[in-house]
């Protein structure tokens, strides 16, 4: 009958065949929180944003990350402006949200962005 676990991830107790472990590493989840505050001719910017990802042996983990150097799909994704966010002029108050990013069975991506 062969072994059901031949050629599948295996992660503590977790097991996973290869094509689900496949959309799992492909998920990339955006914590963003950022924001601009103009005062006396200076802006001040605050960014906790992180990027939380499955590494191959399927652990989750957050990574700090810089949303002045983030990929152009989450500005359209999420509708704010890059350029304001470059320009730091004080326009960007509060940009604050969960996006997820997936990758369909043909590797197209999606993405779902949640303001909150």
């Amino acid at each position: 009958m062969g072994n059901p676990l031949a050629g599948s991830a295996v992660v503590g107790a977790q097991v996973l065949a290869p094509e689900v472990a496949r959309y799992r590493d492909g998920i990339e989840l955006y914590h963003i929180i950022y924001g601009q505050r103009r005062h006396d001719g200076t802006t001040y910017i605050t960014d906790r944003s992180r990027l939380g990802q499955y590494d191959a042996s399927g652990n989750f983990a957050w990574t700090p990350i810089r949303m002045r150097e983030a990929p152009e799909w989450i500005y359209a994704a999420s509708g704010v402006s890059k350029n304001a966010v470059l320009a730091e002029l004080g326009s960007v108050r509060l940009w604050r949200g969960m996006l997820l990013r997936w990758r369909d069975h043909q590797g197209n991506p999606s993405e779902e962005w949640i303001r909150y």
